[in-house]
């Protein structure tokens, strides 16, 4: 390593005082081109990170703004939701327990049409609150007076499930 060192300034102080500017004038570009090659990344990657932090300060801003919000839009559904059992079986269960008359039940492309009957329309609203719980989807829900008995309703009920 010494003797390489030793050729290297023996050749430059043979060189004229004109080309040893140049190399001295060549060794800093050198240099610096290194360093701006070594350094441009961690700028770059520097400023991304800072928009990045800034961006994520004022999604937390916002949430913590909205925190009153959220607070009221929690649900009364009890921790362990979802029970066991097909989705048709659960459905029944759910109809049984709320005192409704299933009428027909039909499963197509992933949703089931209900079609229910019984004397409470707050029961079958529960109905549907209860089964939102349950693990479905309401899609659509309607209630109608019976056209058979006057103090009955019919019910139409199409859910999905979201497992």
């Amino acid at each position: 390593m010494n003797s390489l060192l030793k050729r290297l300034q023996d050749a430059f102080a043979d060189l004229q005082p004109r080309e040893r500017l140049f190399v001295n004038v060549g060794a800093i570009l050198i240099v610096a081109a290194m360093l701006y090659l070594i350094l441009l990344p961690q700028w770059e990657k520097y400023n991304e990170l800072s928009a990045q932090q800034s961006q994520l300060h004022s999604d937390l801003q916002w949430l913590y703004q909205q925190r009153d919000l959220i607070a009221r839009l929690g649900n009364s559904c009890p921790l362990s939701v979802v029970s066991k059992g097909s989705k048709t079986k659960r459905l029944t269960r759910l109809l049984r327990r709320n005192q409704l008359k299933l009428i027909d039940m039909r499963e197509a492309n992933n949703a089931i049409s209900l079609s229910f009957t019984g004397t409470d329309a707050n029961e079958m609203v529960r109905l549907a609150h209860e089964i939102a719980c349950d693990g479905f989807v309401v899609e659509s829900f309607e209630i109608v007076k019976s056209p058979e008995e006057n103090n009955r309703l019919a019910a139409m009920m199409e859910v999905s499930s979201v497992e």
